[in-house]
């Protein structure tokens, strides 16, 4: 979802190998960073407001609702988001795990958000 202001993005990530307790997608203090592909130049979309983050146990799957600047004015086009590493959190030490992780959409029109005055 996205409005003028700012776009919620809902990511959830598992795995049967490795514990995620310690694992987030944290572009605000974290390692991670968002790009938007524009043809072949990226743009880092900057954080404007915390996340949000649910850890199951019993599932070892991570949610992070995360929260960057708007990108309303690609309304109808299709577009590429880049998630850039994973911060790790573990013994007061913030780490990262290197990795891509390409997301290709339409921005629909069901995804823009209209504010009432």
């Amino acid at each position: 979802m996205t409005d003028d202001k700012e776009t919620k993005l809902l990511l959830t990530f598992q795995s049967e190998r490795t514990n995620l307790k310690d694992y987030y997608l944290d572009i605000f203090e974290g390692k991670t960073s968002i790009n938007l592909i524009v043809g072949n130049e990226p743009k880092k979309l900057d954080n404007v407001g915390w996340a949000s983050r649910y850890y199951d146990s019993k599932e070892n799957k991570v949610a992070e609702a995360l929260s960057f600047e708007s990108i309303k004015e690609y309304e109808g086009q299709d577009i590429r988001l880049e998630i850039k590493n994973l911060t790790i959190y573990d013994d007061h030490e913030t780490r990262k795990v290197k990795s891509i992780w390409p997301l290709s959409f339409k921005l629909d029109r069901s995804g823009i958000l209209k504010k009432k005055p």
